[in-house]
């Protein structure tokens, strides 16, 4: 069930007092408990996230609308800082998964490629979205949510999302 959605950043790469590169939260209800999504994780994510008491080894899910500097620049600070804060636990109790549109393994290698060993260790599922500007929209599920994704047009392989739940309700990410 989604429940709520946290605004870490709505601004652009241009620095303005108060305003955060693209980071939201949607909080939504599974398995007997409160589950985050992180959508999109622009500079400040990372802050924002600790800020705001939502513990990067909670989500297990992020989904990247492009790869635009000011929408994926945190993204190796969240998965090093997920990583170093389950040294002592070793694996992941929750595995993550990360979904973005063709291209994210060649983004996601490159980002590995700047920060070996310890990337190398870590165990994460990636999910490359291929939509289709005039087709219908491409549908998955994730434990009950379902994922529509579309071209948008802002670059060659930019998606938005339409992320609904079994009871009708639904966010709309572009």
């Amino acid at each position: 069930m989604l429940k709520r959605l946290t605004v870490l950043g709505a601004g652009t790469v241009v620095p303005l007092p108060g305003y955060g590169c693209s980071g939201y939260i949607l909080h939504w209800a599974a398995g007997g408990r409160e589950r985050p999504i992180l959508i999109d994780c622009g500079s400040g994510t990372l802050d924002r996230l600790c800020e705001q008491g939502t513990a990067v080894e909670e989500i297990d899910l992020i989904l990247i609308s492009h790869f635009h500097v000011d929408h994926v620049s945190d993204l190796a600070a969240i998965l090093l800082s997920r990583w170093i804060r389950n040294l002592p636990r070793g694996r992941s109790a929750h595995r993550m998964t990360i979904v973005g549109p063709k291209g994210l393994s060649q983004y996601v290698a490159a980002v590995a490629g700047l920060n070996q060993p310890w990337i190398s260790d870590y165990t994460f599922d990636l999910v490359e979205l291929e939509a289709g500007r005039y087709q219908p929209a491409t549908a998955s599920t994730y434990d009950g949510l379902e994922l529509r994704t579309q071209l948008t047009g802002h670059t060659e392989n930019s998606i938005c999302y339409r992320i609904g739940d079994a009871e009708g309700r639904c966010l709309f990410y572009s």
